[in-house]
């Protein structure tokens, strides 16, 4: 299907998508990469113009209304990049309408030459206010001059989808034949060159759907759009249209391009980065793994490790065993990289599972914080009639870095690394824990899960802080027992080595390190006839278990969740107080 030509052709399928049962959405492409991709989407509708350029190069999308560039003339040069590459979406411009150096009949007539078939008000005076705005009022730059630029462009047969800030704006627009009004909540507080302040969803709910009944006050057939603001991802999208009425989509610009590629490269990167260098010299040796440390590894500074990634290892695997259970979850995540993993895991257990699922981005670094957007979601997500109860909590996030005392190379242990750690590993648990119990059952059915570790207990060299923490963790996990006795059942799990990519990259010291352990690890015992554990491992990781590890294999981070969710159904009741050992055995090798 061809792109199409003429306004009819457009609101045809615009309408159509309506009647379909879909939304209209709309892209905003700053380069022809974007383009292509948010066809290949499925968009209806795809506007260039040059924020989205400013926006591309990494620069925030408000340098497209200051004086770094003649806009109109950035549109028509982008014409070149984009229209070539759009097989059959509908383009559109964003013209400068308060342009004093242009006649705008002409200038949008070359528009239609060179094959845009509409057009939007952008760079545009709505997001200016103050002095300032009422200066450009008062001098003929205002926002009259975009519904005059509107008008013309219905005149002359475009299609018009102008942005609007308010009621007032919606109706201007209404009569200068608008067909599509898009509701402008600001600019996305949302992504590295983002926003930081704005309205909050809630509120975009009135604002859009105050524009929206202006708008049909004049023109009963016109379509309405929701931008902007905190409207960044496909779930703030939902948030919006499931609460207002006859509103029939959503336009995103920073949201379609820059947030996707921001969080896509970044993780791309990390992926790269941790790959491991294995196959030649070393300049000083660098093991990792998640929970375990050899002496004399080069930690990151405090500030740039994060807590945990919850789609990564036992995390996602306690969630995917809870929802297999049938239980509702909300899933914290710290980093904004970490965004959309989460959100996919949610998806996918929502629907295998017919449970609901939501995830809340908190840093538990800084957890005096992150409780509060923690239990907020909880009750915005999961509060009935205003009242919110939580079943289950697992505290599952922590962090290790390895430091010797007075370490010969790095130096004396600094209370910097000490309180980084114990932030995460101790403060966090306590404060959610402690936030959470009000929330409770009151029958004895709720149930807490603190995630700890071996460490807490073998003495490790280097883990002076890490086994610190987590026998901290125990300990308290022993006196909530006792506190939350009417409440719920308190209960810690003390995994060891469990299997993923990073294990089988620390290397022969450390596997040569803790061999002793796992040989007097009862269950580790590679079994080559179990075809469900051998299917498990690549034909790698068989190799090195048997050829490097003594045929010992660390756990499978599901056989850890299993014990986590056996311990959060009814039959953990009388079951309190204990640090359960889900490690093998491992213990037993003291």
């Amino acid at each position: 299907m061809p792109r199409p030509t003429t306004r009819e052709e457009v609101l045809s399928r615009l309408r159509k998508t309506i009647d379909d049962g879909s939304i209209i959405v709309g892209a905003g492409a700053g380069i022809g990469l974007s383009a292509k991709a948010v066809e290949q989407g499925g968009c209806d509708l795809i506007l260039i113009y040059n924020s989205g350029r400013f926006r591309m190069a990494g620069r925030g999308s408000l340098a497209g209304l200051m004086p770094y560039s003649d806009a109109n003339k950035v549109v028509v040069e982008m014409a070149s990049e984009v229209l070539p590459v759009v097989e059959h979406t509908p383009v559109l411009a964003g013209v400068c309408g308060t342009d004093p150096f242009r006649s705008m009949p002409q200038f949008l007539t070359e528009l239609q030459r060179l094959g845009f078939v509409g057009v939007q008000n952008f760079p545009t005076v709505g997001l200016i206010d103050g002095q300032f705005r009422l200066n450009l009022e008062e001098t003929g730059m205002g926002y009259d001059k975009e519904v005059e630029m509107i008008a013309t462009a219905h005149q002359l047969g475009l299609v018009t989808t102008p942005y609007v800030f308010n009621a007032e704006d919606a109706v201007k627009m209404a009569r200068a034949g608008a067909d599509v009004v898009v509701a402008h909540a600001g600019l996305t507080t949302s992504g590295a060159i983002g926003a930081l302040s704005g309205r909050s969803l809630k509120d975009c709910v009135g604002f859009v759907q105050e524009i929206r009944d202006a708008a049909v006050g004049v023109n009963p057939e016109i379509l309405v759009l929701c931008h902007g603001g905190p409207i960044a991802r496909p779930a703030d999208a939902k948030f919006v249209l499931s609460r207002t009425k006859g509103v029939h989509g959503f336009f995103g610009a920073s949201s379609m391009e820059r947030l996707p590629v921001e969080v896509a490269i970044k993780e791309n990167a990390e992926e790269f980065k941790k790959l491991q260098y294995q196959n030649g010299p070393r300049f000083g040796r660098q093991i990792r793994h998640r929970h375990w440390r050899l002496a004399g590894v080069k930690a990151p500074p405090p500030h740039n490790k994060e807590p945990t990634n919850p789609v990564v290892g036992i995390g996602e695997a306690i969630a995917r065993n809870l929802a297999a259970k049938g239980c509702s979850l909300l899933l914290n995540f710290s980093s904004e990289s970490s965004r959309a993993p989460t959100e996919a895991l949610c998806s996918s257990l929502a629907s295998t599972h017919g449970i609901k699922c939501e995830s809340v981005q908190a840093d538990l670094s800084k957890p005096a914080e992150a409780v509060t957007p923690i239990i907020a979601a909880a009750q915005q997500h999961f509060g009935k009639d205003g009242k919110l109860q939580i079943d289950i909590l697992v505290n599952n996030a922590g962090v290790s870095a390895d430091r010797n005392l007075n370490d010969a190379t790095r130096g004396p242990i600094e209370a910097e690394h000490f309180n980084w750690q114990y932030a995460i590993n101790v403060l966090a648990p306590l404060l959610l824990t402690q936030a959470c119990s009000p929330y409770l059952p009151t029958d004895r059915s709720g149930r807490i899960v603190n995630i700890s570790s071996v460490s807490s207990s073998l003495g490790f060299v280097g883990q002076s802080i890490y086994g610190g923490t987590k026998a901290a963790l125990e300990a308290m996990t022993r006196t909530w027992a006792r506190e939350l006795a009417d409440r719920a059942t308190v209960n810690a799990v003390n995994p060891g080595p469990v299997i993923g990519d990073m294990y089988f990259a620390t290397g022969d010291q450390f596997w040569k390190d803790i061999q002793g352990y796992q040989d007097n690890t009862p269950l580790s015992k590679l079994d080559i006839n179990n075809e469900d554990t051998m299917s498990r491992l690549t034909d790698e990781q068989k190799r090195l278990i048997q050829e490097k590890m003594g045929g010992r294999r660390p756990a499978f981070t599901s056989e850890v969740a299993g014990v986590v969710g056996m311990l959060c159904t009814p039959d953990g009741l009388w079951c309190t107080g204990s640090v359960v050992c889900a490690n093998g055995g491992m213990k037993m090798g003291q």
